[in-house]
């Protein structure tokens, strides 16, 4: 019964709040930005005097088994927080070695390919293999069409 009046959100925003301090109804409303009193009216009788009671003013508080199921929401809560802040190390390590395989096997790559391109170039240029400009293609079939020139 007590996982069942814990599994809503705003049950265990309730036992949040009570646990800072006794506070009326008006301020849990206030605190938890509950638009209808009718919704707070709800859950407090579903927590019943399992969880809450009330104090000689009339403020709700925490009873005993309230303060232990909010320290079990706090500790399933920082469970959690280490098993996403444990996923969250595991991908940033993979992120890493990706990065640093790029490092290894792509950039010499790169580097490689640079120098072949700059090699096959100057030869290029050396062999006069390099495409002439329009220009000069233009200047070369006047000269053919004018042997005499």
């Amino acid at each position: 019964q007590i996982f069942n009046l814990l599994k809503h959100p705003l049950r265990r925003g309730i036992l949040k709040q009570l646990s800072k301090s006794p506070q009326a109804y008006s301020q849990i409303l206030r605190n938890l930005n509950i638009q209808e009193s009718s919704i707070l009216n709800y859950h407090l009788r579903e927590m019943g005097d399992l969880l809450i009671k009330k104090d000689v003013d009339g403020k709700y508080v925490l009873n005993e088994i309230g303060e232990i199921c909010l320290q079990l929401i706090l500790r399933v809560k920082e469970k959690e927080d280490i098993h996403s802040f444990n996923k969250f190390q595991i991908l940033i390590e993979n992120l890493k070695s990706t990065l640093f395989l790029f490092q290894i096997v792509f950039l010499p790559l790169v580097v490689i390919l640079a120098e072949i391109m700059k090699t096959l170039k100057k030869k290029a240029t050396e062999k006069d293999l390099c495409p002439p400009s329009l220009k000069e293609y233009k200047e070369k079939i006047f000269r053919d069409k004018n042997p005499f020139i």
